[in-house]
This record gives C-alpha cells, sequence and structure tokens, in this order.
C-alpha cells in the first residue's frame, strides 16, 4: 500500500466490495483512527469563489482518505475538461474540509464556479502524483451529468442494504466509494435540479447535486457501469427537500429543533462550518415568524463571535448573510401577496375617473341583464376562478388533468361532451417531473397529433405560500402570453411544502395566494389534489378549501374509473364520467425493453351522455361508414377528413348538392356524442364509436 499525506491508497480490485474487506486496506481500522466523516455543513466541496494567490495550508495527516484510482474513473467523465485537485485541511484540530485547488497552478485555491481554475483529467492527475494533494474533483456544470452522495452508508466495509436499494432504485450503473471509505458516490445523467439538494431519507444521508458543485472522485469502484439515464432523480430531490422543510419546521416538545439550533451555533462559533449552519438557522428563525432584519443581526452577531480566523472565507460568509436571509423568506415564510400593491403597479390607469364611486348600485332588472358565466369547458371550469381536481393516489388524476389541458390548450370541440373555449394553458409539473415526458410522448402517441404550442410546461419548484413565488409565476406567465388561461398545479401538497393542509391557518394563505395568482393572471387556477385517508370524505386538509373552489372535480375509484363535478356554482353535479388508463409504448430503453406511460380515454359510458339523443338516419350512416374506414386504417384509429366525407358523401341519400354539407354535419354530431375527436387535420377515433 503507498501512503502519501492525508490519504491512503488501496490496491486494485474488480469490486470495491472485495477490496474494502481485504487486509490491505481495513477501513474498520481506518474508521477507529479518525478516517473523515463530511459534517453537514462541507461534505461537499468548497464552493466559493476563486481566491488566486492564496497559499495552502498544510494537510491534515490525522485523517486517512482513499487516494484515487485513476484507470477506473469512467472515461465520459475524463473527456471533459472540469477537474479539480483538493486538500484535506483542518481549522484548530477540527474536522477536514475537502477544500479545492487549481491543478495547474501552484498553491490556488479552486471554485465549481471559475472554470479559469479547472483543468484536464490529465492536469489532476499529474498533480496528484507531484504531490501535496489529498485527491481530484469533478465539476458538475448543469450540462446533464448528476452526482448521487450517500454518506455514512458502508458497515463493516460493506455497502448498506439501504444504500444499494436506493442506487438501484435510480438505476446508477457508475458507483464508487467516496475518498472517507465511509460512503457511496453515483454519477448517471439527469434533469438539472434547480438546486442542489442535501437531506435525511429513510435513515439514510442523501445528496443530489447538478450543477456548480464539485463532487470528489477516488475511482475505487463498487459498482462499474457506464453514465446511464436515471430514473427519478427529480422526484427524490424534491421528496428529500420537502422532508427537509417539514422537518426544520417542526419544532417539538423534545426540544429537537433546540438541539439542532445549538448544534448550528457551535459550529459557527468554532469556525467549522459557515453557510450550512447559517442557511439553515435563517431557514428555521424565518419559519417560526421571526422579523428578517432581527435575523440578519443576529446571525453577524454569532459570526463577529466566533472563534475562527477572520480571513476570506469568514468575511465571505459575513457579506452573504443578507442573500441567505432574503432566500429563506422566499422559501419558508408564508406570506399572503398584497394584490393592492401589485395590482397598483399594473393597472395605474385603468380608471381616471377618480371621483367615480367605488361601489355600483344595480336594480334587479339590470342585475337579470347581466353577462352570464363564461366558460372554459361548458359546464365544467369557467374561465375566471378557482376549481381543484382531486382523487386518491394511483386514481389517474395527473392523467386526467394533462389530457383536459391539452384539450383546453388545442381548442377540440369538446371534452366529454362539453364545449370547449380554446385558451392558454400553463402546466406546473410539481409531482412525478421524470415521468410527464413520457406522458406527454403516450398522449402524442394515441391522439396521432402533438401537444399543442399553447400548452406550456414548468418543472421548477413553486410554493404558493411564497408572495415573491406567486408573483415571479404571475409575471413568468403573462409574459409567456398565458394571460386569461388555465394554470394547473400539480399537485398542490407539492405546491406548499411544510403546511398543516388541517390548519385554517395554513390554508387561508394557500387559498388567499390562489386567488392572488388568478387575478395576477386573470383566468382559471386548478389545484390537483389528494384525498384523505377516507376517500368518501372528498379532499384532503381544511373544509376551507372546498368552500372557496369554483369547481371541484373529483376522481373516483371502485368499479372502474370514473369523474364527477362534487361542485359547481352555476350547473348541475353528480354526472359521472367514465375513463380508463390506456398504456401506451413510447420506445424501447438500451436493453430492448418497452418503455410505456398511460393516456387517459373516455368510455363514454351511457350514463356520461345525460341523455343524449339517439342517432339521426345520416349519423348513423356516417357512423357505419367510419367504423369501416377505421377498421381498414393502417393505425386502426386516424382518418383524414377529405377521404371520410368523400365516404360519407357517397353513402348518404340526399340531394347532390348537400351531400358534402350533410357528410360535415354527421361527423360534428358524432364528434358530440364521443364517438369521433375532431383534431386539425384528423378524425380520430374513440372507443364509443364500436366496431
Amino acid at each position: 500500500m503507498r501512503v502519501i499525506s492525508g490519504s491512503v491508497q488501496v490496491a486494485d480490485a474488480p469490486q470495491a466490495s472485495a477490496h474494502l474487506t481485504s487486509d490491505r486496506a481495513d477501513l474498520a481500522g481506518m474508521r477507529a483512527h479518525g478516517v473523515s466523516n463530511k459534517g453537514a455543513a462541507f461534505d461537499m466541496l468548497d464552493n466559493g469563489p476563486a481566491s488566486l494567490g492564496v497559499v495552502a495550508r498544510e494537510q491534515d495527516t490525522s485523517y486517512q482518505f482513499l487516494a484515487p484510482q485513476f484507470d477506473n474513473i469512467p472515461g465520459k467523465l475524463k473527456n471533459l475538461a472540469r477537474w479539480l485537485t483538493w486538500k484535506a485541511e483542518s481549522m484548530n484540530g477540527g474536522k477536514p474540509r475537502k477544500v479545492p485547488y487549481c491543478p495547474t497552478l501552484l498553491n490556488v485555491r479552486g471554485s465549481s464556479t471559475d472554470p479559469n481554475t479547472w483543468g484536464t483529467f490529465a492536469q489532476a492527475e499529474a498533480a496528484f502524483e507531484e504531490g501535496g494533494y489529498t485527491g481530484i474533483a469533478f465539476v458538475l456544470n448543469g450540462d446533464g451529468i448528476v452526482g448521487v452522495d450517500i454518506d455514512q452508508c458502508m458497515v463493516n466495509g460493506q455497502p448498506s442494504m439501504a444504500a444499494m436499494t436506493l442506487m438501484k432504485k435510480l438505476g446508477v450503473e457508475y458507483i464508487e466509494v467516496s475518498p472517507s471509505g465511509t460512503g457511496l458516490r453515483g454519477f448517471g445523467y439527469a434533469e438539472k435540479l434547480e438546486r442542489g439538494v442535501n437531506g435525511n431519507l429513510d435513515g439514510l444521508k442523501v445528496e443530489l447535486y447538478s450543477d456548480r458543485r464539485l463532487l470528489t472522485v477516488t475511482g475505487h469502484v463498487l459498482k462499474y457501469g457506464p453514465l446511464v439515464r436515471l430514473n427519478g432523480f427529480a422526484d427524490l430531490a424534491n421528496t428529500i427537500r420537502a422532508s427537509t422543510v417539514s422537518k426544520s419546521l417542526c419544532v417539538t416538545a423534545h426540544g429537537v429543533q433546540e438541539d439542532r439550533h445549538g448544534a448550528w451555533m457551535r459550529q459557527v462559533i468554532s469556525g467549522e462550518v459557515y453557510h450550512d449552519s447559517l442557511r439553515d438557522m435563517a431557514g428555521s428563525l424565518i419559519a417560526s415568524g421571526t422579523q428578517p432584519g432581527v435575523v440578519v443581526s443576529y446571525l453577524r452577531g454569532l459570526m463577529q463571535s466566533s472563534q475562527g480566523p477572520h480571513d476570506d472565507r469568514w468575511k465571505a460568509r459575513m457579506d452573504e448573510i443578507p442573500r441567505l436571509v432574503d432566500s429563506a423568506v422566499k422559501k419558508f415564510s408564508r406570506q399572503v401577496v398584497d394584490l393592492s400593491r401589485v395590482l397598483q403597479l399594473t393597472e395605474k390607469s385603468a380608471n381616471d375617473d377618480t371621483s367615480a364611486h367605488r361601489f355600483k348600485m344595480l336594480t334587479a332588472a339590470q342585475l337579470a341583464q347581466a353577462e352570464p358565466v363564461k366558460w372554459m369547458v361548458r359546464g365544467l371550469l369557467p374561465q375566471v376562478g378557482l376549481a381543484a381536481l382531486y382523487g386518491p393516489s394511483g386514481s389517474g388524476k395527473s392523467f386526467l388533468t394533462l389530457d383536459l389541458g391539452a384539450s383546453v390548450a388545442s381548442g377540440v370541440s369538446e371534452w366529454y361532451g362539453m364545449r370547449i373555449t380554446q385558451c392558454p394553458v400553463t402546466y406546473c409539473v410539481l409531482e412525478g417531473e421524470g415521468g410527464m415526458g413520457k406522458r406527454i410522448a403516450a398522449w402524442e402517441k394515441y391522439k396521432a397529433r402533438q401537444m399543442p404550442d399553447a400548452l406550456r410546461f414548468i418543472t421548477q419548484q413553486f410554493d404558493i405560500t411564497s408572495a415573491s413565488d406567486v408573483e415571479g409565476l404571475a409575471r413568468a406567465v403573462r409574459d409567456a402570453g398565458g394571460a386569461d388561461g388555465l394554470i394547473v398545479l400539480d399537485t398542490l401538497n407539492r405546491a406548499a411544502p411544510g403546511t398543516d393542509e388541517n390548519s385554517s391557518k395554513d390554508m387561508g394563505v394557500i387559498i388567499a395566494n390562489a386567488k392572488a395568482l388568478q387575478q395576477l393572471t386573470g383566468g382559471m387556477v386548478l389545484l390537483v389534489h389528494h384525498t384523505g385517508k377516507d376517500e368518501s370524505k372528498g379532499m384532503r386538509g381544511h373544509s376551507s378549501l372546498f368552500a372557496a373552489m369554483d369547481c371541484v372535480i373529483g376522481v373516483v375509484t371502485g368499479q372502474g374509473l370514473s369523474w364527477a363535478v362534487a361542485k359547481s356554482k352555476d350547473d348541475v353535479t353528480g354526472t359521472l364520467h367514465g375513463f380508463r388508463l390506456e398504456q401506451v409504448t413510447v420506445g424501447q430503453d438500451e436493453y430492448g425493453d418497452d418503455i410505456t406511460s398511460c393516456v387517459a380515454v373516455s368510455i363514454a359510458p351511457p350514463i356520461a351522455q345525460r341523455g343524449a339523443k339517439k342517432l339521426g338516419r345520416h349519423q348513423q350512416t356516417a357512423r357505419d361508414v367510419l367504423c369501416i374506414m377505421f377498421n381498414n386504417a393502417a393505425d386502426g384509429r386516424t382518418i383524414m377528413y377529405a377521404a371520410a366525407y368523400d365516404a360519407i358523401s357517397d353513402a348518404i341519400d340526399v340531394d347532390p348538392k348537400h351531400k358534402r354539407e350533410r357528410a360535415k354535419d354527421a361527423v360534428k354530431a358524432l364528434a358530440g356524442h364521443g364517438m369521433v375527436e375532431l383534431t386539425e387535420t384528423h378524425i380520430v377515433r374513440l372507443p364509443a364509436l364500436g366496431q
């Protein structure tokens, strides 16, 4: 075994599990002698701005780390010029930090945000071999390469079952052991996160990063495979983030939060951890209702009391306190949007008649002549207001919502027999982002057309209890041309992290800000929500949510799937509309297995047709002709308009001058009965048409 300053190198082996338990690398013994565990703040590398000309501190040699096995590191990473070296450095005898250095300049600090401090893999390897460094690190810059880090998951030199299960669920093919020998790290491809996450999941300390981060790389391979697309990376990040926020807001009688504050304060005072401790304290204090200015003063006073050297690192953290507090306000402060302030900015000249009375007196005759409700979906969604669509987990509510949004944006004539007025749709995918791409592909393949451009998707995290988030989303929607349209928040639970849905106070903030979002954008806001444990009791949470809605749609399970209008201020309720989830193959994976998703498809049961009239003579003829044409079509589902009209015109018995007109009327009538769907280019077969 070759020993270098601040590290220990183990012999080559095809699997890390083999050499971790060998006599050549007794990790359990290393642990007993102080092998490094990553702390809460510096598990990942220092990501502050590079300070050119800073001379390195002495490496901490009381801790031992695994030196890199360069030959085992994936070529996909080696080929990118985003490499740094790092040193294990400690302050006042504390736990060492992994401090990055530029591999091409002597004793110059590196940074994940400054490409001028990065080098090639060969340069990082050469710098390490020259001595003085503990290891090498790779920079994530948002190009699709992501990292998964699970800390303290090695048990007696072997990875825990829980850690490997999580890696398998994500589909990670390249897994290595961390420098401390106590954790695992995986690399792959996934969507870019708005920000990285660091939290606990089922007893595991998990970190997920995609941008502006450094990850140490060892090449001590536990599973050697290619970098592949990971499954549910963003979903996992949201789950960890929501769990972390929820726990940070929870102050228990046993003093859990007090213990955390004590630990954070000790880390700041000792100089061991600044950024993460200050960030977490800011979030906790803001969430508990402390005024932002007070929080800034408190954290600055704490930093002044720190026993760590008041050097460039200390000054940088001191200067960023206002930004940390501002970020905490945006994340954790449940603020109701000040509509009077916001609307004044956009409606300064809305009313020049300053002498006009605010309240207008109307007679009964005037009120009776008022314009009736305008509908986005006739009898279901008004053009203006708040609505909710709820159902139990696994009921297909998101598939149904996607079909509703796509139908409204595309301007098809009807949805489940209800007339549509086309408008733009903004779909906020706050849950299941990883699977939305497959859902879109399935919908497009089944419908034989592309999603309309008027349907836009947002995948960033959104907090409806944050006034700044609500105002920001409203601006984004308006700037993209989505005003006076439909905004979908899927789901409400993900849009309100850390809130108590049963609290009238928390639900009051949610409702007020949903109304503000609607007024700022001018259309309809649809909240996708869950049922409680007892599905028969409807939507989960405080009853004020149901009361505030203009429309509530409930998905019903049992004998198949169906949905019904649970609340409508201006139309009937209770009619069941049956649908099913049709599985669609959208591609194949690298092993040749089918990649599938689903699309919500109407089954048009008799009860859903609300007493529709029987087909007329020409409509029956058109139905029979279309059935034959669909059965002979290549895909069995679509027919061009011209061909359909020609065939129906030949079959119906009317004056030749009116044949084509009657054929078009008959097809429109079939669409009204839910038997076909009319797109811009095709007639699409629906199950109700029959054979």
